[in-house]
This record gives structure tokens, sequence and C-alpha cells, in this order.
């Protein structure tokens, strides 16, 4: 199996688990403060944690470095996908239950096998879209249409999906001796901006808490360490095969529900769940026969090219 994609697997399903995370504590925020309030306070922390991280790994994020690093056209397009696909999902996060959400959000990999299509030339082949058109039914049956998810705030949970998508695919194209910290400040730094303009557009500030401030720190340290883990994985596998180990925040996504908000998973939550993670999982195994496969047809052909036993040829039919 390619070393590359298999690191990257690995770097993404940790960057599921540590978005999941920062999803519960941004809906434990939003039940102290307002969504703007939410999505400014997380990502106040988040920018504290990168400056952190940043002289470790990045060097340190100078203002001089990140203006040229905003000079790239890919990473201001990052940036906008980043900064409008994080307001629309903090929005809907809020007010809508989490295992819905999260159920919301495994449409990821379909739109990023949409965008490995029409940005790289991709072919996720008929195998690869038959588990995508699985997995939609399977996010169908946990949200279910008519049930108390399935409103304005799930139609914006998918828009943010979709933006989601949209700035993983680009950040594929970003060269990698650039900083994922680097990229992950100047994406911060512009949400924060946006988020103080919404606070102030809507005219209300509720008084911060301890409670507020401990959820707000727990979700900067979740979202900065995944902010450095999917750039990595982004960059360094391609965009359709990695795409099916992000099933990984279904899973901790409806542990987090029921733990943390008591949210119970019916028979047709439970059932949707299982037909996400049975298409990801056969999209997984097929890949790893398909590389064997295609491994062993190299070595016979490298035999028969140095005078070893020469392949069979093809089979009529």
């Amino acid at each position: 199996m390619d070393t590359n994609n298999t690191r990257a697997a690995l770097l993404i399903t940790l960057a599921m688990v540590c978005f999941t995370s920062n999803d519960a504590f941004v809906k434990l925020l939003g039940q102290y403060v307002t969504w703007q309030q939410a999505l400014l306070l997380r990502s106040l922390a988040a920018l504290v944690f990168l400056m952190l991280l940043s002289p470790v790994l990045g060097g340190l994020a100078t203002p001089a470095r990140l203006w040229r690093l905003a000079g790239r056209r890919r990473v201001r397009l990052r940036v906008a996908f980043e900064a409008l696909g994080l307001s629309l999902w903090v929005l809907a996060l809020v007010n809508m239950p989490l295992s819905g959400a999260i159920a919301i959000n495994q449409l990821l990999p379909v739109f990023l096998m949409l965008g490995g299509v029409l940005a790289y030339g991709e072919r996720p082949g008929p195998h690869r879209s038959l588990a995508a058109l699985v997995s939609v039914l399977g996010v169908v049956m946990v949200v279910r249409p008519g049930g108390e998810t399935l409103q304005v705030h799930a139609l914006l949970a998918v828009v943010a999906t979709a933006c989601m998508a949209g700035r993983d695919v680009v950040t594929r194209g970003i060269a990698r001796e650039m900083s994922p910290v680097h990229v992950a400040l100047l994406s911060t730094v512009t949400i924060i901006g946006i988020a103080g303009l919404l606070v102030w557009w809507s005219g209300e500030w509720r008084p911060i808490g301890l409670s507020a401030l401990g959820a707000a720190a727990g979700s900067g340290g979740a979202l900065c360490l995944a902010f450095v883990l999917v750039i990595r994985g982004s960059q360094m596998g391609e965009v359709s095969f990695v795409a099916p180990f992000r099933y990984a925040a279904l899973v901790w996504g409806m542990v987090l529900a029921w733990v943390v908000f008591g949210e119970r998973a019916d028979l047709w939550a439970l059932g949707g769940a299982a037909v996400i993670i049975a298409s990801g999982v056969y999209l997984m195994l097929r890949e790893r026969r398909a590389v064997i496969r295609d491994a062993a047809a190299g070595t016979t052909l490298a035999q028969g090219a140095s005078g070893g036993a020469m392949p069979p040829g093809p089979k009529l039919r």
C-alpha cells in the first residue's frame, strides 16, 4: 500500500476525532453564549494554541510571513472556504442535535470525491461512486426527512460541509513547504475578524463565565490539533483515497452525543451509522486488494523484463 496514503489516512482519522471533540465543546459553549460569541471565543482560543505551536512546527508567525502567505491565491481560496464553512457550521451546530450534525457532516467524503474529480481529474470508479451513494443513504437514515433535525439549520450544515470539502481540496494544491500552522493561523485570524463583526452586528453579548471559558479552551485546543493533522493529511494523500477515513467522526460523534448531551440513538440512527461505516470499510478493503494486485502485477512484469518468467498473455473471452 502507498506509504503516503497510509500515513494520510492515519492523520485524517486522528483529525476527525479532534474535530468531533471540538464540535462537542462548541455545542457546550453555545449553551452559555450566542453562536456569534461561540465562534469568536473558539477562534480566539485556537489562535492562542496556534501561536504556541508556531515556533516549534513552522517558525515564528510574524505579520510579514502571514502577509506573504495571504498573497498566494490558493491560500486565500482556502481561507475563504474555511471562514464561510466554519461560520455556518457553528450556527447550525448550536441549534441542532450533535448526532444529527455529525451525520450530515458524513457527506464530506461525497463532496471531496466530487472535488477530486473536478479539481484534479481523479477517477473514483464505479465502486467508489457506489460507496458514496450508499453513505448518502446512511446519512438520510440518521437524519430522516421530516425528523426534528431536518430543518433550516440542517441545510446550513450541508452547505458548511460542502465548504469544508472545498477547503480540503484546495489544501492539496498548497505547496508542502508552507507551514500548516501558518496556514491555520491565517484562517483563524480571518475568522476572528468575521466573528467580531457578527457579534457587533447582532448587538447581543452574554456574560462569559468559567464554564464558557473552559469550553472555549477545550474547543480551541482540539481545533488547533485538527487543523495541523488535516492539512498534512490532505497534502500527503489522494483526496478520494483518504475520504473514507473521515467516517471515524461518526462513531466518536455518536459516543459524545450520548455521553455529554444524552442524545440516545434509535434503531434508524444506528442502522444508518452501520450503513455509512460499512460503505467506508468496503471501500478501504477494496483499495487494499487493488494495491496488492497492482504490486504483484508490477513484480511479474519486472521479472519478465529482466529475463525471468514472462507474464501470461491476456485471456480471450
